[in-house]
């Protein structure tokens, strides 16, 4: 049972969704679940690949890309292939908004089942249970930058681009100047004014069925 059961998601969509339609009236709430559910399966997909093909194709950030080029390199470290299959995404529902520090966040939470392994270079099973089928939360974050400074005096830096993207140093003026002062490297300016994936992450949640 707890194997086909779905988890418990923390779905404040009827509740949050009006504050999210009042800032931005716009704003597509389906097509966004439907991209977080293509950004999810883009993610399994690309770790199990060992390439980030499946992020380019979902327009992934670098943000995302960057940490799944991590998973895979500490894979391919160790000789080790994850594997992610007969993946269900059953129900995805917005857990969160927030607005501070210049940007506003939505949280998405996805009940997900899968067959969730990982296999040595001989195939042997290392890591999992290719038999047993798991039930798990993935959680998502979109974020809409509105206000670059107030970011900067935040500290935030790298976690929503706003570094050089060959040193790694902060950007402090990239308003004005498009090249890095530390490296030189030539800076191309983010757009502020669209939502984007900022992170995928799995979370623990009691399993029991949604409601």
């Amino acid at each position: 049972m707890l194997a086909e059961t779905p988890r418990s998601l923390h779905a404040m969509t009827n509740a949050l969704l009006p504050a999210i339609k009042r800032d931005f009236p716009e704003f597509d709430y389906p097509k966004f679940r439907q991209m977080a559910e293509n950004m999810l399966r883009a993610y399994f997909n690309s770790i199990e690949a060992g390439n980030i093909a499946p992020l380019d194709a979902v327009n992934a950030t670098d943000v995302i890309k960057d940490k799944v080029q991590g998973i895979i390199t500490d894979l391919e470290s160790m000789n080790r292939t994850q594997h992610f299959d007969e993946i269900t995404i059953h129900k995805t529902e917005i857990s969160n908004y927030t607005r501070e520090n210049g940007c506003c966040v939505i949280k998405l939470e996805s009940a997900v089942g899968l067959f969730d392994f990982i296999t040595d270079e001989n195939d042997n099973t290392v890591g999992g249970d290719k038999t047993l089928k798991r039930q798990t939360v993935y959680e998502q974050e979109l974020v809409y930058i509105q206000d670059t400074e107030k970011l900067r005096n935040a500290g935030y830096y790298s976690a929503i681009s706003l570094s050089c993207p060959n040193c790694g140093a902060p950007i402090k003026n990239i308003g004005s100047s498009k090249f890095c002062e530390y490296c030189g490297s030539g800076v191309k300016e983010i757009n502020i004014r669209s939502w984007s994936f900022n992170d995928i992450r799995e979370i623990n949640n009691k399993t029991k069925k949604y409601y």
